[in-house]
């Protein structure tokens, strides 16, 4: 055999062969045959990818909104489905192409204007003030650095600039304001007979066939949703790092190791007054700026209020309002030219003019909190803290890494990994796909619990992570099937949406009998009696009409002009009817706005168009982009 292969694979033919198979190794390489290309991104804009941990922490920051919005309504189940997971993806990439745009058109933030904004943010703030600590702190929970968080502010700041240019070209001429106050101030006069689906209760009668058809086309309404109940061991570093100490040896000889990490920097309280210096003005009107300057600092040292110049002069909005003050200032929170100048000063001293690329400061510096270091006592806890945090991730590591070989070897049962880690198996349910209470709101734990591996193969999950440091391992200990409403339990219910629905249909056949009585020549007024009821006259009412029911006067006003002196059924509130005519429309007038009232009435609109235009601007950057969606990591 091994021979006749070898005579086979000699001569031209199996040379040429050979050749083509090379072809692809050669442009390639083999190692392409063997490892799975793992594509990391869920998007590309115009080559630009948009990561899988960007679009995961972008949809876990919706969610976690829309939860705190909903309360109790949440519904986990809803942001599952592709259409919501599409349309947060194609929030990103609106925000990608406008980024895009705002990097070609050159738009930049000033330092001091992303500082400010920062300061402004109530949650880094105590007593209304900014504190750097409780920023650093935050910051740190949600894993970010303040690179990556000034990063994240100054987009979204750079973002808001086309749009908002756009905004201002916004143009609202007097005929589109005369358009909008004749639509709003619009009055109808309208005559109405109000058919109560109440009304119609002495004529419904629910028998019990219509009770059982019902139950029938519509038993998902009636149904207990699938449920289960889960068993579980939980590792937690955080608790892990409870039941770690360490001697006071230790913690001094790690703070001997680490001095220079609690050194505290020098950091420096100013107060500025900037005044404006355009990047294109000529040099008369910079030598000019550098006057005003150098006069306002003069000011300032013969003992006028540096606050009240700064009010008064200074073009930062940000710290204006409050005498220029910028608060404690550390290096690298300034631009360079700024920041030598003021770690040059002398405490209390006031500045030379000092030019920069957002105008010409005059600095006054407030007070100066030297470089200094923090004593064994003061950072004792902190060094504790960190050998237990750390101790503890390694802990948790190994017993993650110990709980995940004990299940392989045993899948069916919690008690070896719960007795070779002296852990407690806990329980939580039972709850549905919607989530329950404490482990079970966790979305992560309920896809676990509901997936194929755990409820079908009644194995024990994977690790389940909670936050960084914290998991669980998982298994269904009961298992409630979906299943319909006993008909006995929900009879009740059925018989109240029957009649609901029996006399609401009713009260619309009623009102639509009375209309096509007087479209064949009777009086409104006499069919209206000779059914029990009496014909209303209303005055000339807005849309907003107190006399009238809102959802009526609603509806009327969704009539059309044509509709005048026609009988016509809409709807009036909850399952009641009414027959309207209508009978008069008189537009608002302009002319008997107050000035003011025009004037709100401008600016609404042009917010309106602004707001239109703005998004038709994105619209196109959107349409124009090559935008490349990877489905399958969605």
């Amino acid at each position: 055999m091994l021979q006749k292969i070898r005579e086979k694979s000699s001569g031209w033919i199996a040379g040429f062969v050979i050749i083509l198979l090379c072809i692809p190794f050669a442009f390639f390489g083999v190692n392409s045959y063997f490892q799975a290309q793992v594509v990391t991104f869920v998007a590309t804009v115009n080559g630009e990818e948009i990561s899988d941990s960007d679009y995961r922490r972008q949809f876990s920051n919706y969610r976690q909104r829309m939860a705190a919005q909903m309360g109790d309504s949440f519904d986990p189940r809803f942001f599952d489905q592709p259409v919501i997971k599409r349309q947060v993806l194609d929030d990103m990439v609106r925000s990608e192409v406008l980024w895009q745009a705002s990097q070609q058109g050159g738009m930049t933030v000033p330092d001091t204007k992303l500082a400010t904004q920062i300061r402004e943010i109530e949650a880094f703030q105590v007593d209304g003030v900014f504190n750097a600590d409780v920023y650093q702190q935050l910051l740190s929970a949600q894993f970010m650095t303040v690179d990556e968080f000034q990063s994240l502010m100054r987009r979204d700041l750079i973002n808001t600039q086309f749009p908002d240019a756009i905004s201002q070209t916004a143009l609202v001429t007097d005929a589109e304001i005369a358009h909008v106050a004749a639509l709003e101030g619009q009055q109808r006069r309208f005559d109405y007979v109000l058919v109560s689906a109440e009304s119609m209760a002495d004529q419904v009668a629910i028998d019990e066939q219509q009770i059982l058809d019902y139950y029938e086309e519509n038993g998902d309404r009636y149904s207990e949703p699938e449920q289960v109940t889960i068993q579980y061991i939980e590792i937690d570093a955080k608790e892990i790092a409870k039941g770690i100490e360490f001697d006071e040896d230790t913690l001094k000889l790690r703070y001997e190791d680490q001095k220079g990490r609690f050194i505290v920097p020098e950091r420096r309280s100013a107060a500025h007054i900037l005044l404006e210096l355009p990047s294109d003005a000529d040099e008369e009107t910079r030598q000019a700026v550098l006057a005003q300057a150098a006069d306002l600092a003069e000011q300032a040292r013969g003992g006028a209020d540096f606050a009240e110049l700064a009010k008064e002069h200074s073009t930062d909005p940000g710290s204006s309002d409050f005498g220029g003050d910028l608060g404690w200032v550390e290096r690298g929170m300034m631009v360079e030219a700024f920041e030598e100048a003021l770690y040059a000063m002398e405490a209390d001293s006031i500045s030379d003019p000092v030019e920069t690329a957002f105008g010409v400061h005059v600095i006054k510096l407030t007070a100066i909190e030297e470089e200094h270091g923090k004593s064994y006592e003061e950072v004792r806890e902190e060094i504790l803290a960190d050998l237990r945090e750390a101790d503890a991730e390694r802990l948790f590591v190994e017993q993650t890494s110990r709980a995940t070989d004990l299940v392989y070897e045993d899948s069916t049962s919690l008690a070896p990994v719960a007795e070779d880690l002296d852990l407690e198996i806990k329980f939580a349910g039972p709850f549905d796909q919607s989530g329950g209470e404490g482990v079970a709101a966790d979305r992560a734990v309920i896809e676990a619990a509901f997936s194929d591996l755990v409820l079908l193969e009644g194995s024990i999950s994977d690790a389940v992570n909670l936050t960084p440091n914290h998991a669980i391992f998982l298994r269904v200990s009961e298992h409630q099937p979906a299943a319909k409403k006993p008909l006995d339990e929900v009879r009740e219910e059925i018989v109240a949406a029957l009649e609901a629905e029996t006399k609401k249909s009713l009260a619309e056949e009623r009102a639509q009998s009375m209309v096509e009585r007087v479209q064949a020549g009777e009086v409104l007024e006499q069919v209206a009696a000779a059914e029990g009821y009496t014909v209303a006259n209303s005055e000339l009412v807005g849309r907003r009409g107190a006399s009238v029911p809102y959802t009526l006067v609603t509806r009327v006003f969704e009539l059309g002009p044509a509709l005048i002196d026609t009988p016509t059924v809409v709807e009036s509130s909850n399952d009641d009817s009414a027959v309207v005519v209508l009978r008069e429309i008189v537009d608002g007038n302009v002319d008997l706005l107050a000035q003011a009232e025009i004037e709100t009435l401008r600016t609404r609109i042009s917010q309106m168009k602004a707001a239109e235009e703005g998004q038709a601007f994105i619209e196109a950057l959107r349409q124009s982009a090559e935008i490349v969606v990877i489905e399958d990591n969605l």
